[in-house]
């Protein structure tokens, strides 16, 4: 059964054409890197897994199904999103944004039950904030609050992750912690599928990449497959140093194989 996934997916903005024929899919709980330049359609992609984009042609699979074919409530107790907005329009607390991830789970007005509590309190130790969980939202630094939509991402608890961008913001410490966080979320069953314009990390921690190029996905498998001089060179307009650490690649970007243009 496909967990996620596309069949020959179109998109336009206008009369723009975004994505144009993207098919992929994912059978086993994967890492998955969605990798990039800016403009691509990565968004764009995410937008349309996550029911929030409309489809101009072709269709996307969650859990076996057509997702155009599943109510809002299904799709909420099957898939995550964690958008590249930030925005929380309400005075909420830390605990009270977290606990948001919930609602997919009680029903009609229903307080939150033990269940929902013990989902919000790991999410809190997961994304470390902990310590702020009573501090008004609006009042957190850009890092805490990515954190902090992260961790009501994670207590939604479903089978599929989307994230859009979810490094912009932290440091790298962060960054790498919540990669490993993405990792055994992938071990316990879940399939995790993000966008990321950290070349780096998504080598080393993601089990399979997606690159996008103007719309069409150009190269999908592992990392060390896809992240080639080639690719790095076409795709990223970046050179690289490759090599390889503990059975993972290590790529770092350097500078452009030519000199920029004045």
């Amino acid at each position: 059964m496909t967990l996620l996934g596309t069949e020959n997916l179109s998109v336009s903005l206008g009369k723009q054409s975004v994505l144009k024929d993207v098919t992929f899919k994912a059978d086993t709980p994967q890492l998955i890197g969605l990798l990039g330049p800016n403009g691509a359609g990565k968004t764009t992609l995410i937008r349309s897994l996550a029911g929030q984009q409309t489809i101009l042609s072709g269709s996307a699979i969650l859990g076996g199904q057509d997702l155009e074919k599943l109510t809002a409530k299904e799709r909420a107790k099957s898939l995550a999103y964690l958008p590249q907005q930030r925005n929380v329009h309400w005075p909420l607390s830390v605990s009270e944004v977290v606990m948001l991830g919930r609602h997919p789970h009680r029903s009609g007005f229903a307080g939150p039950g033990a269940q929902d509590i013990e989902a919000v309190q790991k999410a809190l130790v997961q994304m470390e904030v902990t310590g702020f969980a009573d501090r008004p939202f609006k009042t957190l630094s850009g890092g805490e609050q990515a954190r902090v939509l992260m961790a009501r991402a994670l207590a939604q608890d479903t089978p599929i992750l989307l994230a859009d961008e979810p490094m912009a913001g932290l440091d790298p410490a962060h960054q790498i912690s919540l990669m490993q966080h993405f990792r055994l979320i992938v071990q316990a069953g879940q399939t995790v599928l993000l966008s990321i314009h950290e070349i780096s990390l998504a080598a080393r921690w993601c089990d399979r990449l997606l690159v996008l190029q103007d719309g069409v996905l150009k190269e999908d498998g592992l990392p060390e497959q896809v992240l080639s001089e080639e690719t790095l060179s076409s795709v990223f307009q970046v050179g690289a140093y490759l090599a390889s650490v503990a059975n993972r690649p290590l790529i770092v970007p350097l500078e452009p194989p030519e000199e920029p243009r004045i």
